[in-house]
């Protein structure tokens, strides 16, 4: 499967993509977003694509409905998303995304795993902070 996820970090999840995706996976990986949000506990999300592709344009419109219809509880306990990509162009294009129709959390794309735990960690300690 080209998506899998480890919380074993929690609250940073590591999502792991990997190759082509399917329809199905595409809906797999939403299903085990929305049961780390019935988790109701804030945390990071690290999208780990240093060996996947880029998202089509029905996988794009999937993520964009499925960031719509969980909103609230997006904005209420994922603390943050961060992209690890090495691909420039690839983290333009998401962030394109995320500008045209914003993400209910904070968006980094990085390079590297390094940068992506350092951010979620920030992100963390911020909102730590806040509450």
């Amino acid at each position: 499967m080209p998506h899998s996820y480890d919380d074993s970090a929690w609250p940073i999840v590591v999502s792991r993509a990997s190759g082509e995706s399917t329809d199905e996976d595409m809906a797999g990986y939403l299903l085990m977003g929305e049961r780390l949000l019935a988790r109701r506990q804030p945390h990071v999300l690290i999208v780990d694509a240093t060996a996947g592709r880029s998202l089509n344009s029905v996988h794009r419109k999937m993520v964009a409905e499925w960031n719509s219809r969980y909103s609230v509880a997006l904005r209420r306990y994922r603390v943050g998303l961060v992209l690890v990509t090495p691909s420039a162009l690839l983290r333009g294009m998401v962030t394109a995304i995320y500008w045209v129709s914003p993400a209910p959390f904070p968006y980094q794309p990085v390079a590297t795993l390094e940068e992506a735990v350092a951010w979620a960690n920030q992100q963390l300690a911020a909102a730590a902070a806040a509450s």
